[in-house]
């Protein structure tokens, strides 16, 4: 059985609307967040953790990646930075597990989105769980 559940920071409403049609359709549990602020809130004490973070490079986003791997246990959990044009120039983007650039098309986006939660969520094995594999 794969965990399913994740964490969507995403701003813009069309984009929301979008990527979580396509995640539910993979039979996720998503929790948004549409600021870094929020994000946090969803990642504090009490609150579950998810399987992965999809995180839109947003105004913010690289301190709330430097938060999130200074928190413990949410410092394992896996990120996955969409952005448009390529990023450079901060010390924060090593912190990412991965970066997919975020198409402008919807049905592009739908699908590269799509392609994000298969790999993370079914196909990738996390460190320490090969001995439960």
């Amino acid at each position: 059985m794969y965990r399913q559940d994740l964490l969507l920071v995403e701003d813009a409403p069309d984009n929301l609307d979008l990527i979580l049609e396509v995640l539910r359709h993979r039979s996720c549990t998503v929790r948004t967040a549409r600021s870094a602020a929020e994000a946090l809130e969803r990642l504090g004490p009490g609150e579950p953790l998810p399987a992965l973070i999809i995180l839109d490079l947003m105004q913010g986003a690289l301190d709330l990646l430097g938060q999130i791997r200074s928190q413990t246990p949410a410092s394992r959990v896996p990120v996955v930075v969409l952005t448009g044009p390529p990023v450079t120039g901060t010390e924060s983007l090593g912190q990412a597990n991965s970066f997919v650039q975020k198409p402008s098309d919807r049905i592009a986006l739908a699908e590269r989105v799509g392609l994000i939660a298969d790999y993370w969520l079914k196909l990738n094995i996390a460190p320490g769980s090969l001995a439960t594999f």
